[in-house]
């Protein structure tokens, strides 16, 4: 990657279109104090995305647009493009020039574009991250820049060696991707989002850092494998856990919750919405439970992020747990916790703890704009009516069960049944070989399974989503 050409009008000191370009050797300005050779790399610095008028050497931004002399007058805008050698594909653009271009208008519009297209200062920012190229890497070392970084704090001096290292973009990402779904959760109580490979880890860490060996815990009976076996590892260093049972609907007994509660009862550990059911657990009820008795509250979303509106503002839940790759259309290996303002993971659940890489969370930033951009009403009722439908169309049929509670509008938008003389896997193999996609067996929900009497069989789960249509349910 080599710059080619510095394209300046109406910048600064360069009212007349000037084009530079730049050989494969060195290239050295000279001229006398006051000539413009300072405005050449502001030139450079501010095509690449500077923000800070003080580090471009202005007081306000407009500073940067020709302001006229006495026998010229102001230009009305200000324009800069850097073309970039990119036959080595070291920028994520498929051509072997990379032309950016920034203009800036008196009325205050500006422009950005990567080869003549339109984009934001976002994708130039993104672009150019690890590069060491971009607005705040280490390629521009502008007057005073030397003595500023030697003399810069610890914090100051790894920014830099962080772009030099390559993973600043990372960082950009992971910061990214924390507000947005500190937003998406409607998280404003400065609440911490902690990123993870997947629901299965942040359930682990949540479970380790919260509660204390010895406890009491109070669980469900509709728990996916993942808290189970969190409960299990706390089981192991004494803990103790009841697990509360699910009503012939496969809803859970909210009425047993404070009868379990005892002098030792430390947290509950619920789901939110089952993977089996799609039944939607009242966080408010369980969280005002929790309130009551001063007890920690630890929710498995792993199934309802992205199914259902969540808003944690004003809930007391201790932590959040989600995975990415579910209804938040994610990748696999994404997901974290919402963790409650003032609390901490622990050293050990650091230590199990593994955020996604930079790909993952560049492509879980983009499903939470899709989300964002269609809204989640819109991502949530489509899927919901497909479900119904399939519902309505399958409830009355000859030796099927379907298991879950439809009378309520709140649901995951799943149908999990079983056929009466059939197990689970030859239903599936069935509606393979016709071109359906389901989820077949105990579904990861062993306790629900024997609530249910299918501890063997297990049950068949239709899912439905966003991109699913009216056809493929009928």
């Amino acid at each position: 990657m080599q710059l080619k050409s510095l394209q300046i009008q109406g910048f600064k000191s360069f009212p007349d279109k000037t084009e530079l370009i730049f050989g494969r050797g060195l290239t050295a300005v000279v001229g006398p104090n006051g000539s413009g050779k300072s405005n050449i790399s502001d030139a450079v610095r501010w095509v690449l995305g500077e923000q800070s008028t003080r580090n471009l050497r202005g007081e306000k931004m407009e500073d940067v647009i020709f302001l006229g002399t006495h026998n010229r007058k102001p230009t009305g805008f200000a324009s800069v493009s850097l073309t970039i050698d990119n036959t080595d594909r070291q920028l994520a653009v498929d051509a072997d020039d990379v032309t950016i271009t920034r203009r800036l208008y008196r009325s205050g519009e500006s422009e950005y574009r990567i080869n003549k297209t339109a984009v934001r200062l976002k994708d130039i920012t993104e672009l150019l991250m690890d590069t060491g190229l971009g607005r705040d890497g280490y390629s521009i070392i502008g007057q005073g820049r030397i003595e500023e970084i030697v003399s810069s704090k610890p914090g100051q001096r790894r920014e830099i060696f962080e772009e030099a290292a390559g993973i600043s973009k990372y960082r950009y990402r992971k910061a990214e991707a924390e507000k947005k779904l500190r937003d998406f959760f409607g998280c404003k109580n400065n609440e911490s989002v902690i990123l993870t490979e997947g629901g299965r880890q942040a359930v682990m860490a949540a479970c380790l850092s919260l509660i204390s060996p010895g406890s009491h815990i109070i669980a469900t009976d509709m728990e996916h494998s993942a808290v189970l076996e969190a409960l299990a590892v706390l089981e192991e260093r004494g803990c103790t856990v009841t697990y509360i049972p699910l009503n012939s609907y496969g809803t859970l007994r909210y009425e047993l919750i404070e009868e379990t509660i005892g002098e030792k009862t430390a947290a509950i550990v619920c789901c939110h919405g089952s993977q089996v059911t799609g039944n939607i657990v009242d966080l408010e009820r369980v969280c005002a439970i929790a309130r009551r008795h001063g007890l920690r509250l630890i929710v498995d979303g792993c199934q309802s992020a992205g199914a259902t509106p969540i808003d944690l503002n004003g809930l007391s839940v201790d932590a959040f747990c989600f995975s990415g790759h579910k209804k938040l259309m994610g990748p696999y290996g994404s997901g974290g916790l919402c963790l409650k303002a003032g609390l901490e993971l622990t050293d050990e659940a650091l230590s199990l703890v593994q955020a996604p890489s930079a790909k993952k969370l560049g492509q879980l930033c983009s499903a939470l704009d899709f989300i964002e951009e269609k809204g989640m009403y819109g991502i949530a009722i489509f899927p919901h009516r497909l479900a119904k439908r399939f519902f309505e169309a399958v409830k009355s049929m000859k030796d099927v069960t379907v298991y879950g509670d439809f009378g309520t509008n709140t649901r995951i938008p799943t149908v999990a049944l079983s056929v009466s003389g059939f197990s689970s896997q030859e239903v599936k193999d069935f509606l393979r070989k016709r071109g359906i996609t389901v989820a077949a067996g105990s579904l990861e929900a062993p306790r629900l399974m024997k609530s249910f009497g299918r501890e063997q069989e297990g049950v068949v789960r239709f899912s439905f989503g966003y991109f699913n249509t009216r056809q493929e349910v009928n």
